[in-house]
């Protein structure tokens, strides 16, 4: 049943007329009994009505805001800041900003979840007529727009009588709305007295639309941008999404998480790769190339939950923002440009996805391009990912056309006006439809129904018993929900950020298809469910310190407690609890589990250290053989190299200081000193990564330095077999100790690393072998040609003796001279890395780029193949040397109609004649 306000109003209105400064609590408790006592079962009432604080301390009012808050939903919040009554001037300028919150969120964007809706104004003795409510129309079936005509009601005019009460109420306006929801104008006054509102008044409008989906606006951020104070809300993990944004550079993850923030409440604009003004895009160095560099993580709520978003890189040299980043996450978007379909980082964030066993929504972008194709797109996920892609929506309209979604769980279209900007979207019945779509809709209905049922056996079985008709979406959902869990499926959905066309149902995915955080939670050690924290990610505030971002596994965290770090077996002390909007942080008493907090005062805490309640959980933990809960991320092997040095020689400690901070925040960023020429040198991901580590030092760190020209970081093999012996004969106090080590070296294939083996005669406990290895592939870390590590190198320690009880230390020396003796009388090789190239070039200009390829840059074509829109892709592995300055040198080529990619690709062995050119290049000689 469809509740009218005629039905409420007039005894709501009779008891507040009865009782005009009646105290809130009691307006709440009264307003809620009326609506709950006449909506039916399924029914979900919405209340929208004034909010308003005192402060005890002073007559000032606090956050004026508009409030709407669904049935079932907590009301604590409310009635814990009651206050008195406020004067009617500024309840009629909150009733006006009720018009334009309306008139923003538009209330047909509710009608594809069957609300049913009740809308009552409670004006504390001021006349409803004031706003004009009759313009307020609901429509008969939910099947039409909820919302006939907001226009009027949203220009709503107060008459007021003088000109001087018109200038006081527009100051009232202005003080009771916060500055991050107040618009240029509030309100005009002009000669004749009337104030008319003529913008977007957000007073909380976008909070507004927010609560339209289910919760409440004062939970999470929504709240700190009222009152500027800020807690985490109390959900049960259950009910929290951590969820990561994947993908190849440019297929616009933060332009989708900006869209989320906006029609979420957090934000009154949206942000703009391009303009550099994203809230989560906010470093210098990202805002002015218009990427993304560093993973940033908000928090926002939606559908009754939380959702805690990480929007991670895109871009090969950032890959290790990725793989740290993925262990904390219960699902992932991936996101697919509609005109480029699966890229190449789009594989390489795709396969760490997987070896983290994250469950994945895909969300196929850019629908409006005149070049966009789905079904391309969902092709190139099969082969190339290996993936069962399920389409869950399809396109309406192609292009500019593109307008809105078929969704197939539901069998209606969603549909986004233009002029609304995605703010605002209804719902067509399948048979209003031209029958063409009508009939891909059926067909792919069926398809879905096929594939999931394929991988979910409760869905199979309700299909063999009564067929697809008695079928609900509910049900399909938690089917989808299951096998996309399970890895067994990949939900594919479609729209454009840009447009802000199907974000909504791609928020509700999420929710719907993605686990919640206590599935996580739920592989946590029993033992350790106290407290159980993992560490992801560090950076650097000048005024805090290092900060730790880490993810609740279980228990909570709280300030000024002592925490137990497993990794690096050391008690620590956490000093404050921050949450973390974007680049702002903001104070919290606790943060729970599921949670994604940052910590400060910790200084021995890494990225992928584990933090515990106490050693005594520790001692449990490894008594079962636990040393971290997650598996600590890989650090890539570096790419490239140059020297830095400070301009003088006053800057050289602020330089050393600053880069030992970069290279803790940033573990894929290696320092070393080279001790033959005295240099200090960097070792990074690619060209981007170390002239980002340059713009820091000098910006943030104020440091003045000079990076010298980039090297490929080479690698050098063993090309035969060798062997050395080695004898120590040391006095260690009163005691003389011997030691004698023969040790073999063989090589391996390129890509295997250093391995070491112990030969049968050798015996030795675990825990010495342990130490005896790494001391084995530290000696390897500097080969003897250029001094590049060693790679494909089989170390077997073949005999190992000593006199008496011989020191651990000095068979370890003694093992490492054996090694460095057979490196110097062995045969050296050098292997070059390999880049896989993927470069999008025009058709009429793939003989350019092949020629230039082939003839100068000795790369071996794999690929040539087809694109969208009369463009080709070449696939080829490159020496990535040849491909210093290729940027330029291809956007020179093609006048900037071609882009490429580049992915490590291992390394090749070089033959003598390239080999002694490199060593007279670096030597000099």
């Amino acid at each position: 049943m469809l509740l009218q306000v005629a039905e409420q109003k007039t005894a709501v209105e009779a008891e507040i007329q009865a009782h005009s400064m009646v105290h809130h609590r009691n307006v709440v408790q009264l307003i809620c009994s009326e609506i709950r006592g006449n909506a039916d079962g399924t029914s979900t009432a919405f209340l929208l009505f004034p909010y308003y604080r005192v402060s005890n301390s002073s007559a000032q009012h606090r956050g004026g805001a508009s409030m709407l808050l669904a049935q079932g939903g907590t009301l604590q919040d409310l009635i814990d800041r009651s206050g008195q009554a406020l004067p009617q001037a500024r309840l009629l300028q909150l009733m006006v900003s009720v018009c334009r919150g309306l008139h923003a969120m538009h209330l047909s964007s509710l009608a594809h979840r069957d609300v049913k809706v009740a809308i009552l104004f409670v004006a504390y003795g001021i006349k409803l007529s004031l706003l004009k409510p009759a313009n307020l129309v609901l429509a008969d079936s939910l099947d039409e727009l909820v919302l006939m005509d907001l226009g009027s009601a949203a220009r709503a005019s107060v008459n007021v009588s003088s000109r001087q009460e018109a200038l006081a109420l527009q100051e009232t306006c202005a003080q009771t709305c916060t500055a991050q929801y107040r618009a240029p104008e509030l309100f005009e006054v002009p000669s004749s007295g009337t104030i008319t509102a003529s913008s977007d008044v957000w007073s909380l409008g976008c909070c507004i639309y927010a609560a339209a989906f289910g919760h409440s606006p004062f939970d999470g951020s929504a709240l700190a941008a009222m009152s500027g104070r800020l807690s985490f809300p109390r959900d049960h993990s259950e009910r929290i999404y951590n969820v990561g944004f994947i993908a190849h550079i440019d297929a616009g993850k933060t332009t989708t998480t900006e869209r989320m923030l906006y029609f979420a409440g957090l934000t009154s604009r949206v942000g703009n790769v391009d303009s550099g003004n994203t809230v989560m895009d906010y470093l210098p160095p990202e805002r002015e190339r218009g990427i993304t560099i560093s993973s940033a993580a908000i928090s926002l709520p939606w559908s009754g939950c939380t959702l805690n978003l990480i929007d991670t890189p895109g871009h090969a040299d950032f890959t290790f923002e990725v793989e740290r980043t993925l262990p904390v996450l219960d699902g992932a978007v991936v996101l697919l440009d509609a005109s480029s379909g699966v890229e190449a980082q789009t594989v390489a964030v795709w396969r760490q996805a997987k070896s983290c066993k994250i469950p994945c929504v895909a969300f196929v972008n850019k629908m409006d391009s005149s070049r966009a194709n789905l079904q391309s797109t969902v092709e190139s996920m099969e082969q190339q990912l290996g993936v069962q892609p399920v389409l869950t929506q399809l396109p309406v309209g192609d292009g500019r056309d593109f307008q809105g979604v078929v969704d197939l769980l539901h069998m209606h279209a969603l549909m986004w006006p233009q002029e609304t900007e995605g703010t605002s979207y209804f719902r067509v019945l399948l048979e209003n439809l031209p029958q063409d779509t009508k009939k891909l809709a059926h067909h792919y209905r069926e398809q879905l129904l096929e594939q999931v049922a394929m991988e979910d056996d409760e869905l199979a079985s309700v299909l063999l018993g009564s067929g697809s008709v008695s079928l609900g979406p509910e049900e399909l959902s938690r089917a989808l929900r299951r096998s996309c869990a399970s890895g067994a499926i990949v939900p594919v959905l479609c729209g454009s950020a840009l447009r802000g066309v199907a974000i909504q149902p791609l928020m509700d995915a999420a929710i719907n298809y993605l686990p919640p955080a206590s599935k996580l939670s739920s592989r946590i050690p029993v033992v350790a469910r106290g407290l159980c924290a993992y560490a992801f990610k560090q950076v650097y505030d000048s005024h805090r310190g290092l900060l730790a971002y880490v993810r609740v596994l279980s228990g909570s965290l709280k300030s000024h407690t002592s925490v137990y770090n497993l990794s690096t077996k050391s008690r620590e002390k956490v000093t404050r609890v921050l949450m973390a909007q974007a680049d702002r942080l903001q104070d919290v008493k606790e943060a729970g589990e599921g949670r994604i907090a940052v910590l400060v005062g910790l200084k021995n805490t890494f990225t992928g250290d584990t933090l515990v309640q106490s050693t005594a959980v520790a001692k449990s933990l490894e008594e079962e053989g636990v040393v971290s809960l997650l598996t600590p991320p890989t650090v890539p092997p570096p790419v490239f190299l140059c020297t830095v040095e400070p301009s003088s020689s006053a800057n050289q400690k602020n330089l050393e200081e600053a880069l030992l901070i970069l290279s803790r925040e940033d573990p894929s960023l290696r320092v070393t000193f080279d001790s033959d020429t005295g240099q200090t040198v960097l070792s990074g991901m690619g060209e981007l990564h170390l002239e980002v580590v340059e713009e820091r030092l000098k910006r943030v760190y104020g440091v003045e330095c000079e990076l010298g020209p980039l090297q490929v970081a080479y690698r050098e093999s063993l090309l035969r077999e060798t062997f050395a012996t080695a004898a120590l004969d040391r006095a260690i106090g009163s005691s003389k100790h011997s030691v004698f080590a023969r040790v073999g070296l063989y090589p391996r294939e390129p890509g295997n690393g250093v391995s070491v083996s112990f030969g049968s005669e050798v015996k030795l406990e675990k825990s010495m072998t342990q130490v005896l290895s790494s001391a084995v592939e530290t000696s390897l870390t500097r080969g003897p040609l250029l001094g590049f590590p060693m790679e494909g190198v089989s170390v077997c320690v073949e005999e190992l003796t000593g006199d008496g009880v011989a020191p651990l230390p000095l068979l370890s020396a003694c093992l490492a001279q054996a090694v460095q003796k057979a490196l110097e009388v062995a045969e050296i090789g050098l292997l070059e890395p390999l880049t896989q190239l993927e470069v999008v070039v025009p058709e009429e200009l793939v003989g350019v780029v092949l020629s230039d390829l082939t003839s100068t840059r000795r790369a071996q074509v794999q690929c040539l193949s087809e694109g969208v829109g009369g463009e080709r892709t070449v696939l080829a592995q490159v020496p990535l040397t040849t491909l210093l300055g290729y940027a330029k040198d291809l956007r020179s080529m093609t006048s900037g109609s071609a882009s490429f990619t580049m992915l490590s690709a291992g390394h090749l062995q070089m033959d003598n004649h390239q080999q002694n050119a490199v060593v007279k290049q670096i030597r000099g000689y």
